[in-house]
């Protein structure tokens, strides 16, 4: 696929990417400043040991789910790609594009609105659950945005554009509810 100019790009959860990044800093930084001074005064080599494997995990979960904690999706004139840190690209051409869907799940008190781009369904077992619902190369998920539907409004046409009006129709369904 041609990756020509970039249009427009999004995370996929700015929510999550942002929390993520502040702990990712706040625990590193004490990790910084106090580790190598422990080594160097510690003769016991289980306590930095320890200390270090209460760390790694934290950043490797990060990297596992890196397409939620760290993706972002970038639309060409084409497709759309997402991509994350370590994690193999995903494509997907627009036309390629069988199901839209807006649903949502809430977080506190909020309602956080999810569109999801695939070209099979979503799974029952994800509706008003879409943050659990995991990557692939036929489902991907966006949180919703102003800027988000204008990209997508611009990129969709023919029938994933009805589709998209459909979902979109829904989606002020769920706004005026609240």
């Amino acid at each position: 696929m041609s990756n020509g100019k970039i249009k427009s790009r999004f995370l996929t959860n700015p929510y999550l990417f942002s929390l993520n990044l502040l702990a990712v800093i706040v625990v590193s930084v004490p990790y910084l400043y106090f580790i190598p001074q422990i080594i160097r005064s510690c003769e016991d080599w289980r306590v930095p040991t320890v200390l270090i494997g209460f760390y790694l995990p934290c950043i490797l979960l990060g990297f596992f789910n890196a397409y939620n904690y760290y993706g972002w999706i970038t639309f060409y004139a084409d497709h759309l790609v997402l991509r994350a840190p370590l994690r193999k690209p995903i494509h997907m051409r627009y036309d390629e594009i069988a199901y839209i869907q807006i649903d949502y799940n809430t977080l506190s008190v909020s309602r956080q609105f999810w569109v999801i781009l695939g070209r099979k369904p979503m799974p029952s077992q994800y509706v008003h659950r879409v943050h659990r619902m995991p990557f692939s190369e036929n489902l991907i998920r966006v949180q919703f945005s102003r800027q988000l539907d204008q990209s997508l409004r611009h990129y969709l046409s023919g029938a994933q554009y009805k589709c998209y009006c459909r979902a979109h129709a829904a989606l002020r369904v769920y706004q005026q509810k609240a």
